[in-house]
């Protein structure tokens, strides 16, 4: 009999700040309940930063930089883990929080049911980002014409206008109460533009052009008004003012965790008991953890001196990592609903709870300066993250194998009787004929588009011994970084200039122009 499986992502969720990870100190009792309970690897990294980076492999065992990239999701790549479980007879519900993991970047490929509960103002700052800045700065250092900006612009922001219009739908068909939002003012607002760009693209490219990522506050509006500067303006004052002491509130309007189990609660009550199910659910609110009130709502505050004084009392105010350890505190109250909602609409003697993050983050110890360049993404705190699997069936253990999100389904079709894909690059980490394996790797396109054709690319590979980090430029790897992970796990000494550890670096560097060699045929 397939077993029903309920994969939770906790976005920005790090190995090392939970007790099962390492941590001195259990604030995610619940958390840790399902590693202890179940079988818990310690040993897990993510195949790149952000959650953009990140979430191809999740989903289909394949790099960030294969495929054309990461840019568009996983729209040209094989087949999602949803897919395969669809195929075989799954009832597939999905429900994501971050703009990057949306269906408007393909991951809805395979779900009966998928819901978008994401943060329109991220999603409005990272489609500038990515979709319109590198034109809008080619237009403005006159490397391309006005006629030529304008139909960059009017493909690329028309479309977006469009999947816009189809997140809100989503967000108002499942009754998701957002104030904060307003969505039928952003609807109306959506059409005007979509009659601006029409009559007038020029207009649109103005408005990107002085407002850069704020350029959601004019939307609606043909032209940039002495009011919406003025409004821009008094936000980042008030905002300036409101965090100068304490992170209070955050530009972005996420959807909690709350929200989340809500709408995961009416969708357990109508899955069909006679077949299988598989139900994704993805919590943002951990990523907002340096605002004390990611969103202003009763029950958060009614809840929030009661988990200050929690986390106060376990860790204390030194050490730093405080404000993470508050909102992980909160996170796993929304697990421990989470679960009980599954304890009373589903077999649970027949259903696995998989839990892991996307990538880590800055909090707390080790301190290390921010850097500029994309290098730092691939330090342990941002790539190391947990990987538990909980259920009726797995005995509790503690795995140190070295693993990656590559493994992540292949194991899940695995567990469940499903023939893994060829064109996954994982293998399952139930597999214990393949052995372990010495090396695992991460990589990223770098700020802005992935377009690894004309930007720098890097590609990080770490054993449990060492990590070496590479800066790609014209498809030629430079070593960057090298970190004895034994002698010194912080990463704070770089080796680079030593004759350290050369029989694993020349073998890692002979991976890297492998890897190169091939992502450099593929782009052509």
């Amino acid at each position: 009999m397939q077993k029903n499986i309920i994969f939770v992502i906790v976005d920005a969720l790090r190995a090392d700040r939970l007790e099962s990870g390492g941590y001195y100190h259990n604030l995610a009792l619940n958390i840790n309940k399902i590693a202890e309970s179940g079988l818990n690897f310690t040993d897990c990294h993510s195949t790149g930063c952000p959650t953009s980076v990140a979430f191809p492999s999740i989903w289909t065992s394949t790099m960030p930089l294969d495929y054309g990239g990461y840019a568009n999701g996983v729209y040209g790549r094989p087949n999602m883990l949803s897919e395969e479980l669809q195929s075989h007879g799954y009832q597939t519900f999905g429900i994501t929080t971050g703009h990057p993991s949306s269906s408007q970047n393909g991951y809805d490929r395979g779900f009966d049911t998928f819901v978008d509960l994401i943060d329109m103002y991220q999603w409005f700052r990272s489609k500038y980002i990515t979709n319109f800045k590198d034109d809008i700065d080619s237009w403005t250092s006159n490397s391309i014409s006005d006629d030529d900006i304008c139909k960059k612009i009017s493909t690329s922001y028309g479309s977006m206008l469009v999947d816009t219009i189809k997140i809100i739908s989503n967000i108002n068909k499942y009754n998701v109460c957002n104030k904060r939002n307003n969505i039928n003012k952003l609807h109306k607002a959506l059409i005007n533009e979509q009659n601006t760009l029409e009559i007038n693209t020029m207009q649109i490219v103005c408005k990107l052009k002085q407002l850069k990522s704020n350029f959601s506050v004019a939307i609606g509006n043909p032209t940039v008004t002495k009011w919406i500067k003025v409004k821009i303006a008094y936000k980042k004052v008030l905002r300036f003012y409101l965090n100068r002491k304490i992170a209070f509130i955050s530009n972005r309007k996420l959807n909690s965790g709350k929200v989340v189990n809500n709408v995961a609660k009416n969708i357990l009550r109508g899955v069909n008991k006679e077949r299988p199910f598989f139900m994704y659910i993805h919590y943002f609110d951990l990523h907002e953890y340096k605002f004390l009130i990611p969103q202003m709502s009763f029950k958060r505050l009614a809840h929030l001196p009661g988990d200050i004084f929690k986390a106060y009392k376990a860790r204390g105010l030194k050490g730093g990592g405080f404000l993470y350890d508050l909102a992980l505190i909160n996170v796993d109250r929304h697990i421990l609903e989470l679960r009980n909602n599954i304890n009373k609409n589903v077999d649970i003697s027949n259903t696995l709870i998989v839990l892991t993050s996307d990538h880590g983050t800055y909090a707390g110890p080790p301190f290390r300066p921010k850097a500029s360049s994309f290098e730092h993404l691939f330090f342990d705190n941002f790539t190391h993250v947990p990987l538990m699997i909980n259920g009726i069936g797995i005995a509790a253990k503690t795995s140190h194998k070295l693993i990656s999100h590559l493994d992540l389904a292949p194991s899940i079709l695995d567990v469940s009787d499903i023939p893994i894909s060829d064109n996954m690059q994982g293998t399952p980490v139930f597999d214990c004929e393949k052995g372990e394996r010495d090396y695992v790797i991460s990589e990223s396109g770098g700020s802005g588009q992935c377009n690894i054709s004309k930007k720098p690319f890097y590609i990080s590979i770490r054993s449990k011994k060492i990590r070496c980090t590479y800066i790609i430029n014209n498809f030629i790897p430079i070593e960057r970084e090298v970190y004895d992970l034994y002698s010194d796990p912080d990463e704070s000494i770089n080796l680079i200039d030593t004759n350290y550890f050369m029989e694993w670096r020349n073998r890692f560097k002979s991976i890297t122009k492998r890897r190169v060699k091939r992502l450099h045929k593929t782009s052509l």
